[in-house]
């Protein structure tokens, strides 16, 4: 298990889903049919337990791996567990999978707990997709079977959020833990959402 971010808890509202397309339940955003939350992975829902550590996860990661004395997943890194309960407790609204840039969801620490809930975590480094480009977003649309703005993505990365929008995709650009889950509540519970509010 991977220790938990402590944030104070947010009342989360409750929902109705709107239509069924296909036996899986769907809602609606700006006029859409949001059918997958797609996540980020670092700085979204795994963080480096040292806050003033600012490079990249996979980085650190690929560091502690090589250390000769082993290393506990636990001492560098903690779990973001608010955001991932809000992305679970709409599961049976739409799918949920992940896209990041590494291969640390692999890690047994955390890969249990990403697979409890998403059904495929994609890796940009081993599908040769760069996070900063239009065209991967296209491309992972595809393997999803999905019309491409039937995807909500949540990422913390400008870049990433926009060739996402320029791609078509549906965003939440993850600033703080607190109003990623207002939006996406509000993504949720709405039926529909002006997206410059978004």
């Amino acid at each position: 298990m991977v220790d938990h971010l402590s944030l104070r808890s947010l009342t989360i509202p409750s929902y109705q889903p709107l239509n069924r397309i296909a036996d899986l339940k769907i809602f609606r955003y700006n006029d859409l049919m949001i059918r997958t939350i797609l996540s980020d992975l670092s700085y979204v829902l795994l963080f480096p337990k040292n806050s003033t550590y600012k490079g990249t996860l996979n980085g650190l990661y690929d560091r502690i791996v090589t250390d000769p004395a082993g290393y506990n997943f636990n001492d560098y890194f903690t779990f973001n567990q608010d955001l991932f309960n809000v992305y679970k407790q709409y599961g049976e609204q739409a799918e949920f999978d992940i896209f990041t840039s590494g291969h640390m969801q692999d890690d047994p620490a955390i890969k249990e707990t990403l697979f409890s809930l998403a059904n495929e975590v994609f890796s940009a480094e081993e599908l040769n997709l760069p996070k900063g480009e239009v065209n991967s977003y296209k491309t992972l649309a595809d393997i999803l079977g999905l019309p491409i703005n039937e995807i909500l993505y949540v990422d913390d990365d400008p870049i990433n959020i926009t060739a996402a929008k320029d791609a078509s995709m549906q965003t939440i650009w993850f600033l703080t833990n607190q109003e990623t889950i207002q939006k996406l509540q509000a993504v949720m519970t709405l039926n529909s959402t002006p997206e410059s509010n978004i």
